[in-house]
């Protein structure tokens, strides 16, 4: 079955936020004509601007110290089952006329369930539950995971504790002044009022609208979003955007 071209079926409504508040999103990027083909193309997206940074929220953030115990855990597996198919510690066959020990034995975390007859006959399986060709490329395999795993520990860095960044709120700013600017023409800003110091401008009340629509529960103050705005576009190294227009 042939899908319709988007260019010629009729365009469709967003289904996400009210009339009104497309109307507000459109107005904030300085469009004051109803399109619907327009409007479609700008809920697609935003839409998936959001599902992008806010369709997981719930979903814990990992922090560096989660990332270091992940990192240490897995190596201490790893060291196990290298231990397992070669008590040496060699990546060799276990004798003592070939090369160095790849790592210390009794770096392996004891296995509670080995008593002192099942590690015996744990190192005679070690020499026969796989040919010896596969044994020596499944120890050069854990090898070299273990080396990955001492190098990403070595770049990880310090767990400065308190709150982190809401890296969610901030990348999803990032790309909707990308929109802004593709869309409107206009360099992303804030303005304030003269005399109350207010928020405002055209980007603000677009930010604003977008969040209104889709993530209410995110939105805090004028004055908050203002200084996360103001924060983001400060930032000068990015990626590349997530959508093409």
């Amino acid at each position: 079955m042939q899908l319709p071209d988007p260019l010629t079926r009729e365009p469709r409504e967003p289904d996400v936020g009210s009339a009104e508040d497309w109307d507000q999103i459109e107005r904030a990027l300085g469009f004051s004509d109803f399109d619907l083909r327009r409007r479609e193309r700008l809920w697609r997206s935003i839409d998936l601007l959001f599902t992008m940074y806010l369709s997981n929220e719930d979903i814990p953030d990992v922090r560096p110290a989660d990332m270091r115990r992940a990192l240490a855990a897995l190596k201490r597996h790893a060291t196990r089952l290298f231990v397992d198919l070669s008590p040496s510690g060699r990546l060799l066959r276990d004798s003592v006329f070939r090369e160095q020990p790849f790592l210390n034995p009794d770096d392996a975390p004891k296995d509670k369930e080995l008593d002192e007859g099942a590690e015996g006959a744990m190192v005679d399986l070690s020499l026969v539950i796989l040919p010896d060709e596969r044994r020596k490329q499944l120890l050069a395999g854990i090898a070299e995971l273990i080396t990955a795993v001492d190098e990403a520990s070595q770049m990880v860095p310090k767990d400065k504790g308190g709150r982190g960044s809401d890296w969610r709120m901030k990348g999803l700013i990032k790309e909707l002044s990308r929109l802004y600017a593709e869309v409107s023409g206009n360099e992303p800003g804030i303005s304030r009022d003269p005399l109350t110091t207010k928020p405002g401008g055209p980007f603000f009340r677009f930010v604003k609208a977008c969040l209104q629509t889709y993530a209410p529960h995110r939105l805090n103050t004028d004055e908050a979003l203002a200084k996360t705005i103001q924060r983001v576009l400060k930032i000068k190294k990015w990626g590349q955007s997530v959508i093409q227009l």
